[in-house]
């Protein structure tokens, strides 16, 4: 609210040549481009070469082998990201430091290693610019006017083909194009020299696939393998999840915070490390008492493990617009033995139901066949903002995924 205040009072200021501070406000965007360039706290940093020679000598036995502009790209990315420890945060978009300092250092902000990622992609013949943002919690950017304060963060941008490829450093789990979440805020505005503008940030998904193949005991408990595959956002958290502790001790965690008993062992992880791969990983789970027995029935959800058993929304009415970061996908599949002496006594219906335009869309499908009970449920949401007259369908669409989640098989003693 204070920062929409300030931005207020500034256009007020503009509009009535009111007496503003020439350091916040320029003319054009093209005078805002032009300051930035000759300014030795950003655009002298990358551009002259006495700012980052260490930091590029350092570099160029990293980068020699890369061929391609993608090669090169990931080569500099990956170089920034293991030479300098970030300190955190989004101060500013200035270099508080020559970059060579910094780099000496072993220490910078994020920005500062943008800023440095932007020098030593051109050094290798790549085109490259800075990006000035707004993050997510300093408020939307406003393109009208060229309001400087109105930034706090600069991403860094490579140009590959006909492909702008964003850069965001800081986490060693967040590969090249993919942007903090924090800084997801829809557009940023590239300094260049004659053509400064606008650009879309199109975030990547966030992807995950949980695959459980299980066989039913005689008191309830399920047992067998589960797998799990995530991509973009979704690969990014997970990655930092298991680091922070082992894979085993993780993931019993994550279990056991809706199933308080269950058991998790023998966990194996792909691609930990190999951060622009999906991350797979496997293991085995015990979830006792799992199915509810009575009598000659058993009851059972086959919706082991999903983020969406929960409606997220919970607010009947809501007065903002929601703004989700990045899109979502999940798919859950569950395969189940029948138990020997039972038989299938009934199935949730399959389902398919969508939001308006085909930006939110959730399939589940559920058969029996040969002995086997099998569901495929896929839920993916394309659509980021919802306006408040938007609200009550996105409500009631994650409202009837949780409803069809919590609804059981029935099987029949023979």
């Amino acid at each position: 609210e204070d920062y929409y205040a300030r931005v207020r009072f500034q256009l007020r200021s503009i509009q009535y040549n009111d007496e503003v501070d020439p350091k916040q406000i320029m003319s054009t965007w093209n005078q805002a481009a032009s300051k930035l360039l000759e300014d030795e706290k950003f655009g002298l940093q990358f551009s002259k070469k006495s700012n980052y020679k260490k930091a590029w000598e350092a570099a160029r036995p990293y980068v020699a082998a890369a061929q391609t502009t993608d090669e090169k790209i990931e080569a500099v990315y990956h170089f920034v990201q293991s030479s300098i420890e970030c300190e955190g945060g989004y101060p500013t978009y200035y270099a508080r430091q020559n970059l060579d300092d910094l780099f000496e250092k072993k220490r910078a902000s994020a920005s500062e290693m943008n800023l440095l990622a932007v020098a030593l992609l051109r050094e290798c013949g790549v085109q490259a610019h800075p990006v000035l943002i707004s993050t997510r919690d300093h408020g939307q950017p406003i393109p009208e006017y060229p309001i400087m304060d109105q930034f706090n963060h600069v991403l860094a941008v490579a140009e590959s083909g006909e492909k702008s490829v964003f850069l965001d450093m800081g986490n060693e789990f967040r590969p090249p194009g993919t942007i903090a979440v924090n800084a997801l805020n829809r557009e940023g505005w590239k300094v260049h020299a004659t053509q400064p503008q606008w650009m879309l940030l199109t975030p990547v998904m966030a992807s995950e696939t949980f695959f459980g193949a299980f066989q039913l005991d005689d008191e309830g408990g399920l047992s067998g393998q589960v797998q799990t595959t995530e991509e973009g956002y979704s690969a990014m958290e997970r990655r930092i999840g298991i680091n922070q502790k082992t894979a085993a001790v993780y993931w019993t965690a994550e279990i056991q915070k809706r199933y308080p008993d269950a058991t998790v062992d023998s966990v194996s992880v792909e691609n930990k490390t190999v951060i622009k791969l999906p991350l797979a990983e496997k293991f085995g789970c015990r979830l006792p008492a799992y199915a509810q027995i009575s009598g000659d029935f058993i009851y059972l959800n086959p919706v082991f493990f999903s983020n969406y058993h929960e409606n997220p929304f919970k607010l009947e009415h809501r007065m903002y617009p929601v703004d989700i970061p990045h899109p979502l996908k999940e798919r859950v599949v569950f395969n189940l033995d029948i138990p020997p002496g039972y038989k299938l006594e009934s199935l949730p219906e399959s389902a398919r139901f969508t939001l308006p335009g085909n930006k939110g869309r959730f399939q589940y499908i559920i058969e029996q066949k040969e002995g086997k009970i099998s569901l495929n449920a896929i839920m993916t949401l394309t659509q980021l903002r919802f306006t408040t007259e938007e609200y009550d369908g996105l409500r009631s669409f994650f409202g009837m995924i949780a409803e069809k989640y919590g609804e059981q098989i029935v099987l029949k003693k023979i």
